[in-house]
């Protein structure tokens, strides 16, 4: 299913153009521990969207687990417009295939979080959940929570009950490793395992434009954004009261 989802259809309708194409929890906002090259290879060999390639697993998988098509299957996800526009997307395209009968369904977010956390919820459906997840400023955020089989829900994030031993090893290593070379090969291990296991799909990121006035760009120079995206600016220019908010001193 991972390989049919219309990343660069989404990308460009819902997000025109600024966001980019993941194949594993590591993003850009991660800097050096970001390879484009490595990820575009797990895009290609594993994830990436490729439409044959897609219909050919199902229908492989459908006729191991004794399936019959249409298979009856919810997409489900919050109540939030940019995230609604491409579920929606993603569900028309699973049910325009042979194999799934799919149906979108928006819950409010107090709704879903039960759901997500409960064993006996999401871990238990055959539906599919598309929701984000803001990891911070170092990789492990981005993958202990979801991934550790110490973090199965409803002690973790981690919904889907993945459980693999190198995982577990690979965050471990990634956590007591000092310095960002040694340990973007452990990360780049780890995106490749997310690749090839597939306990989650990872789409994309969305890219943060930030905007400052070009007559002082001397006083936010060697400036970058927080990579959790989470920034609050409260000390410049507020649209919704028309001001500054602090004097300009």
């Amino acid at each position: 299913m991972t390989r049919l989802l219309p990343k660069s259809d989404v990308i460009e309708a819902v997000f025109g153009g600024y966001a980019t194409e993941l194949a594993a929890p590591i993003s850009p906002g991660l800097g050096a521990f970001w390879d484009e090259e490595h990820e575009q290879n797990l895009l290609d060999e594993y994830v990436g969207q490729n439409e044959e390639e897609g219909l050919r697993l199902i229908g492989e998988a459908f006729e191991e687990e004794d399936i019959e098509a249409p298979f009856d299957i919810s997409f489900i996800t919050n109540v939030n417009r940019t995230r609604e526009r491409w579920m929606e997307i993603i569900q028309q395209t699973m049910d325009e295939t042979e194999y799934f009968n799919a149906e979108l369904d928006v819950r409010s977010f107090d709704d879903l979080v039960p759901f997500l956390l409960d064993p006996e919820g999401a871990a238990a459906s055959t539906d599919v959940v598309g929701i984000g997840w803001t990891g911070g400023s170092d990789p492990d955020g981005h993958i202990n929570q979801l991934l550790h089989s110490s973090q199965h829900v409803p002690d973790g994030f981690n919904w889907n009950l993945y459980e693999n031993e190198e995982m577990d090893q690979l965050i471990t290593e990634g956590q007591t490793t000092l310095g960002t070379e040694e340990r973007l090969p452990i990360y780049q291990d780890i995106q490749e395992l997310v690749a090839q296991d597939v306990p989650m799909a990872n789409m994309w990121t969305g890219d943060v434009i930030d905007v400052v006035n070009p007559a002082n760009i001397e006083s936010v120079d060697q400036w970058s954004p927080h990579p959790n995206a989470s920034n609050r600016y409260n000390t410049l220019y507020k649209p919704h009261l028309d001001e500054v908010v602090y004097p300009s001193e």
